[in-house]
């Protein structure tokens, strides 16, 4: 479980160091994506696995949360995603789907625009949805 002094300590170090971190956000994302690819498809699941996954998933929703970075920096921030967004080709095998939502929500909200890439992910609802069992 993320604690709230998580996510607060996440909120002040993007507002502290947003200068510093607007500068290396894509290797931020780089990374993250490239830790829950790694750990999602590692046939050993460490301990820490979904704690792992969680805290990489926060940390690229305080990144897409950022107007200025998304606008900016839109087609980079999406092309390091990309690796996140093929999971959900079949979302019953993972349990941070929503969690890709809400990355992709905050894309098209700040951006206010759907690019190709985030059509495709639409597509991929109704299986989100029998997921669910809605």
């Amino acid at each position: 479980m993320t604690t709230p002094e998580y996510f607060e300590f996440i909120y002040d170090f993007s507002v502290t160091f947003w200068k510093v971190l607007e500068l290396e956000s894509r290797v931020l994302i780089r990374a993250s994506v490239a830790r829950i690819v790694q750990e999602t498809q590692s046939q050993v699941k460490c301990d820490n696995y979904s704690l792992i996954v969680q805290k990489c998933l926060n940390i690229l929703k305080q990144i897409t949360n950022k107007k200025e970075l998304v606008v900016q920096y839109y087609g980079e921030v999406e092309q390091c995603l990309l690796p996140l967004f093929e999971f959900m080709t079949d979302p019953s095998k993972i349990s941070f789907a929503e969690d890709i939502m809400v990355i992709l929500k905050n894309l098209i909200k700040k951006t206010q625009s759907v690019s190709e890439n985030a059509m495709k992910l639409f597509f991929t609802l109704e299986k989100l949805f029998n997921k669910n069992n809605c």
